[in-house]
């Protein structure tokens, strides 16, 4: 799954490709959508806040950590999330 990440962001987009991953509901998917948040949590201004950033508030039932990050961003902030997760 992970070697198809960028390609899939590529193709459909961050917001789909972690609504895609969200939608398969196994363990697996998951797991690289705590990856993927976490690793773009540091690019983003949650980092410099005083939060609490687990598991539950990015990939739960709420999810809210990863929703501010792909669904709340400006246009120019979605795009440097999507060109960093596929340069970095």
């Amino acid at each position: 799954m992970i070697e198809r990440l960028v390609t899939l962001i590529l193709r459909n987009g961050l917001g789909n490709t972690i609504a895609f991953l969200f939608s398969k509901g196994k363990e697996e998917h998951s797991e690289v959508v705590y990856i993927l948040s976490k690793w773009l949590i540091n690019f983003s201004d949650l980092h410099r806040k005083d939060i609490e950033i687990n598991r539950e508030r990015i990939v739960g039932p709420q999810g809210e950590i990863l929703r501010s990050l792909v669904t709340r961003v400006s246009v120019e902030e979605y795009m440097y999330y999507t060109e960093k997760s596929i340069r970095s």
